[in-house]
């Protein structure tokens, strides 16, 4: 180029991409104004005082190796500009001799650093994008217009239990459906035939026995042609524990009801012994339980079945819960029983026993420990009543028996007094009536226990009332 004419020399010089002419051993002979303003200098004549070539290391040895081996070099390099920073050049070089037989190497580079560093960026955010894909717990796919796998999560390909190879390009009802064609309420065949962007629908995957909702949408990539990206969230697990949820408040519901129930007996009677049948038959209505049986504690303190157990199992049950406090669970034979303390202070009046035909939860177990706590108000409600019918029965009999000793002292002290007056001597006659009077005081206490009895009779006919 040196050797170019005037027209061509200029022309090079003010080109919009870099030239160079370079002997063997490295040393610069000619560049261009553009290339090194590229490479940070004011003019090719700074660059050139430099005396050393700017190509990264790696990349000289290929050079010069083509350059030995073909006699061009066509390819992409690293130079280093004058601050350090590092271009990708695209270099077309070849390797000549002069008439003196001198080696020079001429080339024309042009800058592809941004087209570089956009690639560079554009992998990154590939490599980021499939981290994040494959991150993602459930099965993501990326479809093609037919339906056809184009990508797939690691959560896909874990739930097929298939490599990568075997699912790409396959057709997703294939793959999930064991179908040659989409099944009913597809969202992707939903959505095209709406014309929406997207669409959501539940759908039953056969090949991995499971409920799916699945989320169907178009995206659009950078130059390339549309996308659907398939989304699946299990929802089998949810269902299942729904269905569980549901069948949960309805066996409480149930529960619920027989409470009430059970609470009008505890309203209605006022026995014990007929408190005790009504609940033990209701009781052993429902489903959940199997035997139901109930001990009261006697005046002994000893535990007496009012409420019959199976006899393999009365007398273990008896012997093992006689001084027990909260709530407990015992097997015996294989056989699950629930015991639920009658409290009361200090030892239980006695306890509930229940033989369980399943597994309550705790709200359950609680609904039944409310129902032993209106069970134990019931029996001391009734032994209050027993006390309360003795007790008037008594004082009705007290009162009977305080009228008739009060008549039975008056009419005798009316005929001493009446003697008295008559025919005892006036010295003897005051000092009776003075005892009569001592008499008639202590028939008048007992007017006044009569009288106290009549009100606490009362009051225990108006609560019998009540």
């Amino acid at each position: 180029m040196s050797n170019a004419p005037i027209h061509y020399h200029q022309l090079f010089q003010f080109a919009t991409l870099g030239v160079y002419r370079i002997r063997e051993d490295g040393h610069i002979v000619y560049i261009n104004s553009f290339l090194a303003k590229l490479l940070g200098y004011e003019n090719p004549e700074e660059l050139i005082s430099q005396k050393e070539f700017f190509r990264q290391k790696y990349d000289e040895d290929r050079f010069l190796k083509a350059m030995e081996e073909h006699g061009y070099f066509v390819g992409v390099s690293r130079w280093k500009r004058k601050g350090g920073e590092v271009l990708y050049l695209k270099e077309y070089a070849i390797k000549f001799k002069d008439k003196d037989g001198r080696v020079y190497y001429e080339g024309i580079v042009e800058d592809i650093t941004p087209m570089i560093e956009e690639y560079h960026r554009e992998k990154r955010a590939r490599e980021e994008w499939k981290i994040l894909f494959n991150s993602i717990p459930d099965p993501v796919m990326i479809l093609s217009p037919e339906q056809e796998i184009l990508d797939a999560n690691q959560a896909t390909l874990n739930l097929l239990n298939r490599p990568r190879e075997e699912v790409i390009g396959q057709k997703c009802y294939t793959l999930f459906h064991g179908s040659p064609s989409p099944p009913p309420g597809c969202p992707f065949v939903e959505m095209i035939k709406r014309g929406s962007s997207m669409e959501i629908n539940e759908v039953v995957m056969e090949t991995v026995g499971g409920r799916f909702l699945v989320s169907v949408s178009t995206y659009k990539p950078p130059y390339q042609e549309l996308r659907f990206l398939h989304f699946a969230k299990d929802v089998t697990l949810i269902e299942s524990i729904g269905e569980k949820m549901i069948e949960s408040l309805e066996r409480y519901g149930k529960l619920l009801n027989m409470v009430n129930s059970i609470g009008r007996i505890f309203l209605k009677e006022k026995k014990i012994g007929k408190i005790v049948e009504l609940v033990c038959r209701r009781l052993n209505r429902e489903e959940y339980f199997g035997n139901v049986c109930v001990f009261l504690r006697e005046g002994s303190g000893a535990l007496k079945p009012r409420c019959k157990c199976r006899e393999d199992a009365e007398k273990e049950i008896e012997r093992r819960i006689i001084d027990w406090r909260g709530i407990k669970e015992m097997e015996i034979k294989g056989r699950k029983f629930l015991i639920l303390p009658l409290p009361d202070e200090g030892r239980p009046l006695g306890f509930l026993v229940l033989e369980l035909k399943s597994e309550l939860e705790k709200s359950e177990i609680a609904l039944l420990e409310m129902l032993a706590e209106d069970f134990a108000f019931s029996i001391k409600s009734a032994k209050l009543e027993k006390a309360r019918r003795i007790a008037y029965r008594e004082i009705e009999r007290v009162m009977e028996d305080l009228m008739a000793l009060a008549d039975g002292i008056r009419n005798p002290l009316a005929v001493i007094e009446g003697l008295a007056e008559l025919k005892v001597p006036r010295e003897l006659r005051d000092e009776m009536l003075k005892e009569v009077e001592k008499i008639n005081d202590a028939t008048r206490k007992i007017d006044e226990l009569w009288g106290r009895s009549y009100y606490l009779r009362n009051f225990l006919r108006e609560e019998k009332q009540r």
